[in-house]
Parts: structure tokens; C-alpha cells; sequence
């Protein structure tokens, strides 16, 4: 007798999946909280960026407290022509970057981490050298928020995986 196929489903309980190189259904392993609030950090830095273009574009002198370093590289580079445009455009391509490691980070990319870290100590040395130490001991701060998230994914990686992504498989 011919089967009609009326058999149950098989419906996966995981949130998310992928496709195992067999073929299968394996689950995506979830993101650590102490991972994804490291991430966050990335963006909250555009933000950051947003307030400062938003400022400079105002005429506001306060800028420099939100600022990036590379901002004020690009705008000591660009006094003779219009600073304020110039310092919008450089912080719409440094705040696209962040945005995109921050999504990468909150996915738990560990390079995604590590580029953001670089850069971002990166931009607090060159404050650094502009002598804007208030700005510099923000950058501190984010950079030390940003690497507890690293720290939590590196630990991820070397963990065994969580008994609901060991019954899954």
C-alpha cells in the first residue's frame, strides 16, 4: 500500500541552524552575553561619532570630548579647505567600519575584536599625541569594556560546547 504521507514533521527546536558539510541541520552556537555586551561597545563608538559630526557641523567646540583621533588627524590635515565637511566624511567611513565590526563582534568573530581593538587603540594613541586626554581616557574605557568581550570569546572558543548545541547534532 502506497504511503500517503501523513507522518509527523521533525521540527527543530533550535533558534537558528545551518547546513553541516553531510547535509544535516547543525545548530548555530549561541553568543555569550559577556561576548555580545563587548560588542555593543562598537557601537556605542558610532554614536560617539554621530554626536561629534552632529556637533562640529553645529559649531560646537565640545566636539572634542566625543571625537576620534583620526578626526583630528584629518582636521589638521584639512585647514585650508572646509574642516567641518571634511570632519563629517571621515567620521561617516570610521563610523560605517565600527559599525560593521560591532555586528561582526556581536555575531562572536573574534578578528571582528581584534580589528575594533587595534583601530580603536590605535585612534587613542593619536589623541594621545594631540594631547586630548579626555578623550583618551574614554578611549580607555571602551577599550577595556571591548576586550571583556574578546576575553569571553576567546574563552568560547576553547570551551566545549553548551549541552543544548551537544543534543542538537
Amino acid at each position: 500500500m502506497p504511503s500517503t504521507g501523513t507522518a509527523a514533521a521533525r521540527v527543530s527546536t533550535a533558534g537558528a541552524s545551518i547546513y553541516s558539510a553531510h547535509g544535516s541541520v547543525a545548530a548555530k552556537p549561541e553568543v555569550p552575553a559577556r561576548v555580545r555586551e563587548g560588542a555593543r561597545w562598537f557601537f556605542w563608538i558610532v554614536g560617539l561619532i554621530f554626536a561629534d559630526s552632529v556637533l562640529v557641523t553645529l559649531g560646537s567646540g565640545l566636539h572634542r570630548f566625543t571625537g576620534m583621533g583620526m578626526t583630528t588627524l584629518m582636521d589638521g590635515l584639512g585647514k585650508a579647505g572646509s574642516s567641518a565637511t571634511l570632519h563629517v566624511i571621515v567620521n561617516g567611513w570610521v563610523a560605517t567600519a565600527f559599525l560593521f565590526l560591532g555586528y561582526c563582534a556581536a555575531e562572536g568573530h573574534r578578528s571582528a575584536f581584534i580589528i575594533g581593538l587595534t583601530a580603536y587603540a590605535v585612534d587613542g594613541a593619536i589623541l594621545v599625541g594631540s594631547n586630548d586626554y579626555l578623550s583618551v581616557v574614554l578611549h580607555a574605557f571602551i577599550l577595556v569594556a571591548i576586550f571583556r568581550g574578546f576575553a569571553a570569546v576567546s574563552r568560547g572558543l576553547n570551551s566545549e560546547p553548551s549541552g543544548a548545541a551537544a543534543n542538537a547534532v
